[in-house]
């Protein structure tokens, strides 16, 4: 994603112009398994910015896109259990405290 490079050059204007692009092309037509990830990407800006209320707003989000993506499997499908036990998945949903359930069986399990 071209808002990572930038972001990893620490040119945070052209990071924000290329989210924002992202956001009206996700949003104009609707791709779920990318609007997430923008979504995602966009929290990352807010805190290397210092803005933690904007940043707070990105994973929930990313996060409500995510379970509805899930939500779109039965619940026993491979699928749905691949994606949410993908990296990236996990990743935001540990920061946003979605996998608490998860932790609470692995703890009694």
């Amino acid at each position: 994603m071209k808002a990572r490079v930038a972001m990893a050059e620490k040119d945070w204007k052209a990071a924000q112009e290329k989210i924002e692009k992202g956001l009206a092309v996700v949003q104009g037509f609707e791709i779920p398994t990318t609007a997430w990830r923008v979504h995602a990407t966009r929290s990352d800006l807010y805190r290397q910015a210092r803005n933690e209320p904007a940043a707070e707003a990105q994973p929930a989000r990313a996060e409500a896109i995510i379970l509805a993506l899930a939500n779109s499997f039965a619940p026993d499908d491979p699928l749905r259990h691949a994606f949410l036990a993908a990296a990236p998945v996990r990743r935001l949903r540990r920061v946003r405290g979605g996998n608490k359930g998860a932790r609470q069986r692995r703890i009694r399990g």
